[in-house]
């Protein structure tokens, strides 16, 4: 039995990627030990106290958490939460050395952990780097000054040292691939793996049976666009707001957000400062209510801002697919995950502009019996890029690496 030690900042709970991963790879035959962080966000209480009381949680025979680090919730401010990723990132590689492993996994939160995959490798040690978001773009994205600073410049560096120090490197999408490649790295080292989302645990919810639509006073007969997710800069939830404002005067059209996020307050203000009636704002829902949520509207909504789908790819997209719904999309076009929509007919595909946003969204209010099609295609695909398929990826880079 191979020996793996994966290293992540965070387990949001039981449903949470990092969770999953280990858990599919410890189902999979291989031991598995995670060292991580304690979650302090986007996190029930319930769990935040479950891990609070279970430092070391032996999961199964073969699957164990070790939690390191801070206790406390993280800061608001960049440079606070980059002092913390740095102290987190010192308690892990303390733990870390009383572990061997056949081969060690680095998950890309926080962005310091791959450097100590680069100094284990350099001592001989396997490791992979699994870059689900791709930094410092991700952070030059939010603050474009940093680029050229003296600060900038290091993180650039950092980010080849970990890309050429790691033995492999998997990331999520074609798009980040060829990004990652573009920085002069080792091509052959790189990998793509999708995501994937639970088909077992997601499902899609009739709108009679979704309790969402009581529990918030939502008439079932509107024609709903809906959007579950972080309310930050990334996403241009802003533009959506626009959009919903031009369509005021279709009474039966409403737009729904389950957010929450930075931009949240903003967001708040602008609905109600411009006085815009078809937007409702509400709470981000559990993850056990995921069902629900990614079956809410007739048509779920994803978008990020231009050029982000270099450096990171929704999760909830899979969700949704797993979920049955129909997709829009505010997206580059010139992406793979594009390519995965339109080729496989599962929604719409825009540029995150007003006018390309409400020409779909009419289109598709004008067409409603095409709903049923594509919502039956994105859980045909889910179910073929699942959980158990993306895993079997997983282990044969694992045992490719280990040799």
């Amino acid at each position: 039995m191979h020996k793996v030690v994966f290293v992540t900042g965070t387990i949001r709970g039981t449903s949470s990627w990092p969770y999953l991963f280990a858990k599919g790879l410890s189902e999979s035959g291989i031991d598995v030990t995670v060292i991580s962080g304690y979650a302090n966000i986007n996190v029930s209480d319930e769990y935040r106290e479950h891990q609070l009381s279970h430092p070391k949680e032996k999961i199964s025979p073969s699957f164990k958490i070790i939690r390191v680090g801070s206790r406390k919730k993280d800061p608001t401010s960049l440079a606070a939460r980059g002092i913390k990723y740095v102290h987190l990132t010192a308690a892990i590689y303390r733990e870390l050395k009383k572990h061997k492993a056949d081969c060690y996994l680095f998950y890309s939160t926080p962005p310091f952990l791959g450097l100590i995959g680069r100094k284990l490798a350099k001592k001989g040690n396997r490791t992979i780097y699994i870059a689900q978001d791709l930094f410092p773009d991700s952070l030059f994205s939010i603050k474009p000054n940093i680029e050229k600073t003296f600060i900038g410049l290091i993180l650039r560096k950092m980010e080849k040292y970990i890309y050429d120090g790691n033995t492999k490197i998997i990331t999520i999408s074609k798009t980040m691939a060829d990004q990652i490649k573009s920085n002069k790295t080792n091509k052959k080292n790189v990998n793509v793996i999708y995501n994937w989302a639970d088909v077992d645990k997601l499902h899609h919810v009739e709108r009679k049976d979704n309790k969402l639509f009581d529990e918030f006073e939502i008439s079932r007969d509107k024609f709903i666009i809906s959007y579950a997710g972080s309310l930050g800069p990334l996403q241009k939830i802003d533009i959506l707001i626009d959009a919903a404002k031009e369509l005021q005067d279709y009474s039966d059209i409403e737009f729904v957000i389950f957010g929450r996020g930075i931009c949240h307050d903003d967001i708040l203000k602008k609905i109600q400062n411009e006085g815009i009636q078809n937007v409702k704002l509400l709470p981000l829902q559990p993850p056990e209510r995921i069902s629900e949520v990614y079956s809410f509207g007739d048509i779920e909504y994803v978008s990020v801002g231009q050029g982000v789908m270099k450096m990171a790819c929704p999760h909830k997209i899979f969700d949704i697919f797993a979920a049955g719904s129909p997709i829009l999309t505010a997206i580059d076009k010139n992406t793979d995950i594009a390519d995965l929509i339109m080729n496989n007919d599962l929604g719409l595909v825009v540029s995150p502009k007003v006018k390309e946003i409400n020409d779909a969204v009419l289109e598709i209010y004008r067409n409603k019996d095409y709903l049923a099609q594509k919502g039956k295609k994105t859980r045909m695909l889910a179910e073929k890029i699942g959980y158990k398929m993306q895993i079997d990826k997983y282990n044969k880079i694992i045992s490719d690496v280990i040799g």
